[in-house]
């Protein structure tokens, strides 16, 4: 019998795959489990911004429990022990994976409908709504906003010194409104327009409707403080479209770039 025959003989079992994967799935538990058990014994009440910190170096904690097991399994476990505990590892991670992604998923459909977000916006109307308020305003809630009436988007330029441009999509309510606030001007549009005497130069509140229709009326309002004050029909207009940008902040919907 030659050397190389009388030497050969069963291939060790590799074990590093199993090392690996054990490795990965107890630090993605002890993360998951750190996590958790910080977030929920050891972050104190009112920590605010620190709290998911807070909850995270605990999670950080169980991940190196995790690797550190993991790395006294690969090195003592027999082969037969090192592969039944890779799976049942392997199998809780996923687990544990799914249950974030199930509750992430709940969680933002939930948001969705406290929101509003879920009910259908209603079919393009073919019109855009402009409005800007002036710097003497200190209570204003953006510089200038418009809203499209096909897409039912706002855009706004928000207050400060950076000045962001802000884009959301309008709640079903928001639309809603702006749609019955349209159709009652429709019933009286001189009367609407003609509530406040300001000229345009002394306006501090524009607030205008640009139909897509060449049928349909257009209309423009120039207002101040005095105005908002005694007609009550601008005043509601006003602060319907103050509060788009404010609850779309809230809710998560706005997307601003500085």
């Amino acid at each position: 019998m030659s050397p190389s025959i009388a030497s050969s003989g069963p291939r060790p079992r590799r074990r590093w795959p199993f090392v690996l994967l054990l490795l990965a799935s107890l630090a993605w538990l002890g993360l998951v489990a750190g996590t958790a058990v910080g977030a929920a014994w050891f972050v104190p009440e009112g920590s605010g911004l620190a709290g998911p910190a807070i909850a995270l170096g605990y999670g950080v904690l169980g991940v190196l429990v995790g690797v550190a097991l993991g790395a006294v399994l690969g090195w003592k476990a027999g082969h037969g022990l090192l592969r039944t505990a890779t799976v049942v590892a392997a199998v809780l991670a996923l687990a544990a994976a799914g249950a974030i992604v199930y509750g992430v998923v709940a969680a933002d459909k939930e948001r969705r409908a406290a929101a509003g977000l879920d009910v259908p916006l209603p079919p393009p109307a073919g019109f855009r709504l402009e409005s800007r308020i002036a710097e003497a305003d200190e209570m204003r809630r953006y510089r200038e906003l418009t809203i499209d009436g096909d897409t039912w988007t706002a855009t706004w330029t928000a207050v400060g010194p950076e000045a962001a441009t802000c884009t959301a999509r309008l709640r079903f309510v928001e639309a809603d409104a702006l749609l019955r606030e349209r159709i009652e001007v429709r019933q009286a549009p001189d009367r609407f327009t003609e509530l406040c005497a300001v000229p345009e130069a002394d306006a501090t509140h524009v607030y205008a409707l640009r139909e897509d229709d060449p049928g349909s009326t257009s209309w423009e309002v120039f207002a101040d403080e005095r105005c908002l004050q005694e007609h009550g029909e601008i005043a509601a207009l006003h602060w319907m479209l103050g509060r788009i940008p404010v609850d779309a902040v809230s809710d998560g919907r706005a997307r601003c770039e500085g």
